[in-house]
């Protein structure tokens, strides 16, 4: 596959992108960036017009519980809080949908992306309470409409998440049922979850767990190193959310009569609301996923969160299995269960906790190899010989301090870091690509005022990072990409390019090339000539 040197490719087309990746231009950009602004707001609206009347349930819920036996007057205010961190969860997603959107949204995927996280922000809060409240709002069925297309839009995406390519291909049916069932349910009931019963819960469960699969699926098969560190920070919210979720359900099989207690509003509440908290940990992942892949070492991150969250597991578990038996022995022994008894297991599962979280940790730490996704960019200075020549050894001193002043000061207004400064030339690594490329295009324009012709070379990849040390093949490969840039030109890999999708940065075809001492060809692209937005 070849493409004709010089060919503009907007901020992304290419031969062989997928579907979701081709770039919108003109009149279809508008039109369809139009639709999803048209989307977000009627949702917006719809989810504005069911909050009241949600709070009031809430509230009544929250005074009912306040007139029981052990109830307490502050009922309504902790139904309130619980309601403000539900909002702040829904904020969250929303505020990450406009980020997509406003940076990412030149192509179908950011915008597919945008409307789901509209759309998940908004059913998380209470999604069957939502549903049915819709179904008898006086602007029914325009309203039921707009909630569950925002319900059909909260799976699909995942299939096609990082790249806009469904994996496996033919999990694209299942995005389609997904689809499908939620706008079959605007014409009745008779598809609502709750109606379905057993078998609409096996099936929202089956369509959502096969969404994580394919994710899954990716990660081990088809990604490569940079797609695999965007995966891993979206695994990283899931696990965060997860084990939250993991600490309230035992909780609730250990105490089954708490729903008949007084304090079943309270639990309830609680339980809610540490859920709703924890789920804010999704979208902040998704957009370091998206925007800024190198921002943490994410391997011992995850590292961390897995181990923490096996063992948070195992002593729920075991506190489960402990406070059964001995609870069951008592009631044979005297008829009859006690507190006592259930607050004495925590000893032994407490004792448990620092030993099984040490063991687990050298046992995750075999795992977990000490390299990041990061993207590199090469800075050299071009006909830096002939100009030393004609200027003079203090002279050109001189001007290649004002270089490297011009350059740092661009690294401190976009996050570069300077790994190393050989001679007339800069190694730098950035947490996220776009602002890499931005830098870059800055660099070159400021560099320009002093009369002198640099040339940049980037790519994204993993490597090994020991302190100031950035170690391993990218580095070689972003070298060589800048050795084949002219003179004033940003020259950037395919990885790159791909992973700045969707964004306001053009990128110009030039076709495929040899790198030396690397094998392979690859595809390279200029940036524009001019700096980014």
């Amino acid at each position: 596959m070849s493409v004709r040197a010089g060919t503009v490719v907007g901020r992304e087309t290419s031969p062989g992108d997928p579907f979701l990746r081709r770039e919108l231009r003109g009149p279809v950009l508008v039109v369809v960036r139009g639709l999803g602004l048209v989307f977000a707001v009627l949702a917006l609206v719809m989810y504005a017009r069911w909050l009241p009347r949600w709070l009031d349930l809430r509230l009544g819920d929250a005074r009912h519980a306040a007139g029981l036996p052990g109830g307490s007057s502050f009922y309504p205010e902790i139904a309130i809080a619980a309601a403000v961190a539900a909002i702040v969860a829904s904020l969250a997603w929303g505020i990450l949908a406009g980020l997509v959107f406003l940076r990412r949204s030149r192509d179908l995927l950011g915008i597919f992306i945008a409307a789901g996280l509209v759309s998940m922000g908004i059913m998380f809060t209470d999604i069957d309470v939502i549903v049915y409240m819709m179904r008898s709002d006086s602007w029914a069925p325009w309203s039921l409409a707009v909630i569950l297309l925002a319900n059909a839009l909260t799976v699909p995406w995942v299939f096609g998440f990082p790249d806009g390519r469904f994996v496996p291909r033919w999990s694209i049916v299942l995005a389609a049922i997904w689809f499908a069932w939620s706008i079959g349910r605007i014409f009745g009931t008779s598809l609502d979850q709750t109606t379905l019963g057993a078998p609409g819960i096996a099936l929202n469960a089956l369509l959502v767990s096969s969404a994580i699969g394919s994710v899954a699926y990716r990660y081990w098969r088809r990604s490569d190193a940079v797609q695999r560190q965007q995966i891993k920070w979206a695994l990283l919210g899931a696990l965060i959310f997860l084990a939250a979720y993991l600490v309230v359900i035992p909780v609730r099989a250990l105490a089954p009569a708490i729903g008949q207690s007084a304090g079943a509003f309270s639990f309830r509440t609680a339980s809610s609301t540490f859920l709703s908290l924890s789920l804010i940990a999704i979208p902040v992942a998704l957009g370091i996923a998206i925007f800024r892949q190198g921002l943490f070492d994410i391997d011992l991150i995850i590292n961390r969160a897995l181990t923490y969250g096996a063992v948070t597991a195992i002593l729920a578990l075991g506190f489960v299995v402990i406070s059964f038996s001995a609870n069951r022995l008592l009631e044979v022994t005297i008829g009859q269960r006690s507190s006592l008894v259930l607050l004495a297991s925590v000893v032994p599962v407490a004792l448990a906790f620092v030993p099984v979280r040490a063991r687990a940790l050298q046992v995750a730490d075999r795992f977990v190899a000490d390299r990041t996704v990061i993207t590199l960019l090469f800075v050299d200075l071009v006909g830096s010989t002939e100009r030393a020549y004609a200027l003079g050894d203090e002279s050109w001193r001189q001007l290649l301090g004002r270089f490297r002043v011009a350059v740092r000061r661009s690294l401190r207004r976009y996050g570069g870091r300077e790994i190393d400064t050989a001679g007339d030339g800069f190694f730098i690594t950035f947490e996220g690509p776009g602002r890499a490329l931005r830098c870059a295009r800055v660099i070159v324009e400021s560099v320009r005022d002093l009369d002198l012709d640099i040339r940049i070379g980037a790519h994204i990849g993993e490597v090994h990072v020991d302190g100031r040390h950035v170690t391993g093949v990218a580095v070689h490969i972003a070298s060589r990409v800048m050795s084949l840039a002219t003179p004033g030109e940003v020259l950037v890999s395919r990885a790159l390019r791909d992973a700045v999708a969707g964004s306001d940065i053009e990128l110009a075809d030039r076709g495929f090339h040899r790198l030396k001492g690397v094998p392979g060809e690859f595809q390279l692209y200029a940036a524009s000539a001019r700096p980014f937005t």
